[in-house]
């Protein structure tokens, strides 16, 4: 039988407990020998759900217990802990957003984005992955544009917490939603040629409103307050021949959420409507693939509901521990990581230019 590999869980906030946890407890091929948090406590309530799992106040020690690692922690954090796992020659699976900047990335180095995994969960949801698969097997040949929109209406991830806090998170919804969207775009217009996109309209602000008092995403629990990050994201991008087209919201004005992607090629047309995430507030019953080509139609419908979030978790835990074991490549890799941090330093810088 072949030994689990120990991993230390970096950050044991809202997506550590409720997301990783359960999937790591009982895991075939990952044993979770500890858990950092800079909140004692926080560490300490995990580990305890876990047997043979230690809190441990100090990163350096955390790392020196385990093999690999995983980073739950603030958006803020990760650039110091993924060089501290590269310095402890760690395979590191890490939250998104990876990184959210060209300084980032140089920061950290190739050598240590090499050996990170990014979460792509919503990449291993069957809907997601039937609609990357219609685009790889090249029914709709050459892309032309893609269409990426997460409109929330009462979605603001804990108000008061890091997530909605400018100087911590001042992307707001570009850095929470964004990423996970980004992370498709990255797959269905891969940037392997180092191209740079040109950004051609950005607009990233706060628009709160009426709805800002009773906007938490109830699901998120925790803190509640104010928030000064943006709430508000739209940006259209070239990427190639290929037009890059996004959208997200915390408070959308149409009751419910909704997820939107359409990818349009010289052939043909396929896209998804329905919802991603934990969320349970659904604009639309749908939950749907359509792929018009060739002359013909196909609709594939999917289950709902935060399960099918959670069994993406497994699934990328299980394809994390084969690429620490040299079995598989990351999902989302380091030049998907790459291509994602700049987009979100792209639109943001632009953004910026724009209300200048």
């Amino acid at each position: 039988m072949t030994p689990r590999i120990d991993v230390a869980l970096l950050g044991a906030g809202w997506i550590a407990d409720r997301a990783y946890l359960p999937a790591l407890i009982g895991h075939p091929a990952l044993r979770l020998i500890a858990i950092h948090d800079p909140v004692p406590e926080r560490a300490e309530q995990l580990a305890a759900r876990c047997p043979g799992t230690r809190a441990v106040t100090d990163v350096a020690a955390a790392l020196a217990l385990a093999e690999a690692s995983i980073v739950c922690a603030p958006a803020a954090d990760h650039l110091a802990l993924l060089a501290a796992c590269r310095d402890a020659d760690h395979v590191t699976l890490c939250e998104k957003p990876v990184l959210r900047s060209a300084a980032e990335l140089g920061a950290l180095g190739a050598e240590g984005l090499a050996r990170v995994m990014g979460s792509a969960t919503m990449r291993m949801r069957d809907d997601i992955a039937t609609l990357l698969g219609w685009v790889a097997d090249g029914r709709l040949g050459a892309l032309r544009r893609v269409r990426l929109a997460w409109w929330r209406h009462a979605g603001v991830p804990s108000p008061g917490s890091w997530r909605t806090r400018a100087a911590c998170s001042p992307g707001g919804v570009l850095e929470d939603l964004g990423p996970h969207l980004l992370d498709i775009a990255a797959a269905l217009v891969p940037d392997r040629g180092g191209r740079a996109a040109t950004v051609q309209a950005s607009e990233l602000r706060r628009r709160g409103g009426a709805r800002t008092a009773g906007a938490a995403a109830a699901w998120f629990g925790g803190e509640a307050g104010g928030y000064d990050a943006p709430d508000y994201c739209r940006a259209r991008l070239a990427v190639g021949g290929c037009e890059l087209a996004l959208e997200l919201a915390w408070t959308d004005p149409d009751a419910g959420d909704r997820v939107v992607i359409e990818v349009d090629g010289e052939h043909g047309r396929a896209a998804f409507d329905g919802l991603l995430g934990f969320s349970t507030d659904r604009r639309r019953p749908e939950q749907r693939c359509v792929l018009e080509a060739g002359g013909r139609t196909e609709r594939r419908d999917f289950p709902v509901g935060p399960a099918v979030q959670h069994r993406a978790f497994a699934a990328s835990l299980d394809r994390f521990a084969a690429v620490c074991r040299g079995e598989a490549r990351p999902l989302s890799d380091g030049a998907e990581i790459a291509q994602v941090a700049r987009w979100i330093d792209q639109i943001r810088a632009a953004s910026l230019r724009e209300a200048a």
